[in-house]
């Protein structure tokens, strides 16, 4: 249940009176979590070059919540060469300020709610102003390194990135949708523990969390199944902890996905839809016909190969593998007949899939947002 902002009831219900957020300073930053796939391309490579035109020339994209996520993955903190926005920082006060957020979306972004505050949804607001994945902005945070400390303002009361934390944590259950998201963001806090209980008083660990995930077929997840590969594979890379059995299954359904991957990449280097199709994820008697548009082989292949870059030590793909990916996807970005409006997802993982493979962004010194706590902005992100 919402409720306004600056307003003077202060009522918190019982049950969610449990804090399950660590509050400690050396928990405020998120894990960084870097690429381990080789790199392929020197900086002055042909495939440099291609995503630096892309850069330098974005997708104009809609005016909403979503394509402001993504032009934080293409840039960062660092300035943006679009229509809307000079730089990161601009960006993020759409996404973190009410009053930035109304005059750039019409509406406001967040809003209070009994456990903290919560982006609006798409049930409760218009595409503009909406995440269109639950908990995408709370993934994304923590992937570009907003530390929990992070302020969102209103014109009454400042709130901070722990507050969005606190939220998903008390209203979490194993049945909302997209659970891929979720998983990322509690992954990457540290400040969230090895078990969390929300407003109902219902408790949750790694081991209910991740066993919903194994039993999740990626052909019935947003963007192919590749966030929700991703997401088992920072529980892997972060160590999480997990039983031994549940350990066991989820390196058994990782190298089975990678080895899916690998046995159905095209010979040109792009990927199907039915990436996972080696895998044992897909129902028995599946015989929904897959689509294989220009569309969906650059938002599969741009994702999937991103996403591989970050697979946990000893599962790293052969080189060729991502070579050939990254060349395909070279190839593609260029494109103007894949429509614009949609174009800036794949577009977006496509750039940051072979930049995570090109020598100069391995020592990329990262922007900075001004201020007494500097924010790392890592553009390498998925």
């Amino acid at each position: 249940m919402a409720t306004g902002f600056g307003l003077a009831n202060r009522f918190r219900p019982k049950a969610i009176a449990v804090e399950t957020i660590s509050n400690s300073p050396d928990e405020d930053a998120p894990r960084r979590i870097a690429p381990l796939a080789p790199v392929l391309f020197r900086k002055d490579s042909d495939e440099a070059a291609s995503i630096q035109r892309v850069l330098r020339s974005p997708q104009p994209g809609p005016r909403n919540l979503p394509y402001c996520l993504h032009l934080i993955r293409l840039y960062g903190w660092g300035s943006i060469p679009g229509p809307h926005f000079t730089n990161g920082r601009e960006v993020l006060a759409a996404l973190t300020d009410l009053a930035s957020s109304e005059r750039y979306f019409g509406e406001p972004a967040f809003f209070q709610t009994r456990s903290g505050i919560r982006y609006r949804t798409l049930d409760v607001a218009t595409a503009s102003g909406a995440e269109n994945h639950r908990d995408v902005c709370l993934a994304t945070f923590a992937e570009a390194g907003l530390p929990l400390s992070t302020e969102f303002t209103t014109p009454k009361e400042t709130f901070h990135l722990r507050d969005l934390l606190r939220d998903s944590v008390q209203n979490f259950h194993l049945q909302q949708k997209e659970l891929p998201w979720t998983a990322i963001a509690y992954a990457l806090y540290p400040s969230v523990g090895s078990r969390w209980t929300n407003r109902f008083g219902e408790s949750f660990g790694w081991d209910e969390l991740t066993e919903a995930l194994l039993t999740a077929p990626f052909e019935r997840n947003s963007c192919g199944g590749t966030h929700l590969l991703y997401a088992l594979m920072l529980i892997r890379r972060t160590d999480r902890p997990l039983s031994t059995s549940v350990r066991a299954k989820l390196e058994e359904r990782l190298k089975a996905a990678i080895t899916s991957a690998i046995a159905r990449q095209a010979a040109d280097g792009h990927w199907p839809a039915d990436w996972w199709a080696d895998a044992p994820s897909k129902p028995v008697g599946d015989n929904r016909k897959i689509d294989d548009s220009n569309f969906t082989r650059l938002l599969i292949t741009g994702h999937l190969l991103e996403c591989l870059t970050f697979a946990p030590p000893g599962l790293q793909t052969p080189p060729e593998v991502y070579r050939r990916a990254a060349r395909w996807l070279c190839r593609v970005l260029p494109d103007d007949r894949i429509d614009s409006k949609v174009s800036i997802c794949p577009r977006t993982h496509a750039v940051c899939a072979v930049r995570n493979l090109v020598e100069a962004n391995r020592n990329e010194v990262a922007n900075r947002l001004p201020g007494p706590e500097n924010v790392a902005g890592d553009v390498r992100l998925l």
